[in-house]
């Protein structure tokens, strides 16, 4: 979360889903090494992942439709 909240204070416009590239070093400690705007979807063809998946594009739909619906209503501009 914190990651995700300094990107957005960072940038101009909307991500309506992001991905992060995590890494472990050796002592434990978390890495980041990307972050994107457009993330892949392979890891949820692993099995135990499959419930996820369906849950990451309901959300993506609901975030999509919360934006149009703000969009609307506040006379927000979103970005092309």
């Amino acid at each position: 979360m914190i990651l995700s909240d300094s990107i957005e204070k960072n940038l101009d416009g909307i991500i309506a889903e992001i991905g992060f590239d995590f890494g472990l070093d050796k002592k434990g400690q978390v890495w980041m090494f990307e972050a994107n705007s457009k993330p892949g979807r392979s890891i949820f063809s692993h099995p135990k992942l499959k419930d996820f998946e369906l849950l990451t594009r309901k959300l993506s739909l609901d975030y999509a439709i919360y934006l149009t619906e703000q969009t609307i209503t506040k006379s927000i501009s979103v970005p092309q």
